[in-house]
This record gives C-alpha cells, structure tokens and sequence, in this order.
C-alpha cells in the first residue's frame, strides 16, 4: 500500500527560506551599492558642473585672473598662466564624497581673441 501526504517536509522548506533569505539579500546588497554608487556620480558630476562654470567664464573675458570661490560644498580654484599668445587656466575643484575629500583637476588653454578691424564680428 502507498501512502500519499500532502505538502512540504521540514527540509525542503528550510532549503527554500534559505535560497530566498540569500537572493533577498543579494538584492539589497545591489541596491546599496547601486545607491552609493550614484551619490559618487552625483558629486563628481556637481564638481564638473562647478568647474565647467568658472571656465566658461574664465573663457569669456580677454584678460582671466587666478580666483577662487566656494560653491556649496565644493572649493573651486583657478590659476592664469601666460603660455606663448594665450594662457593656461588650471582649475582645481575639491568636493566631498563619502566622508573625504577628492580633487578634480582641468586645464584649458586660453587663446586671446582675434583682433578685428572695425570691431565687427
């Protein structure tokens, strides 16, 4: 004679918590990385965002001069130096991220404008 029970045995349940109890945390463990990750990108992203500001500016006017300012969190400085016809603009932005402090560092050349006769474009 068969005997037939319905259901689950202990074991097989047990295989089964533990199976979902490590994709549940693998899952969780992803998003917070995933989250650490994007506050990264969002600092670093402000820091160029910042950077790109002073050297537009910078770029706009004929005779640039070294500065600094403090932008939120971050610390933007920039140095002139004369190179030939134009100039070398180095920006230096420090930003927080994670607790400590990092750098972003872009150099640009400066050319002065063309001279125009006439003033004309």
């Amino acid at each position: 004679m068969v005997s037939r029970r319905d259901g689950f045995t202990l074991v097989e349940v047990l295989v089964a918590l533990v199976l979902l109890t490590v994709g549940v945390l693998g899952a969780m463990s992803m998003a917070l990385l995933a989250t650490r990750t994007l506050r990264v990108a969002e600092a670093h992203e402000s820091a160029v965002g910042a950077a790109w500001a002073v050297l537009d500016s910078l770029l706009a006017v004929p005779d640039p001069v070294a500065g600094s300012r403090v932008a939120g969190p971050q610390v933007v400085q920039w140095s002139v130096q004369a190179q030939g016809a134009g100039r070398v603009i180095e920006v230096e932005v420090t930003y927080p991220e994670g607790g400590r402090p990092r750098v972003l560092r872009a150099t640009v050349f400066h050319a002065a404008p063309a001279y125009r006769p006439g003033g004309g474009s």
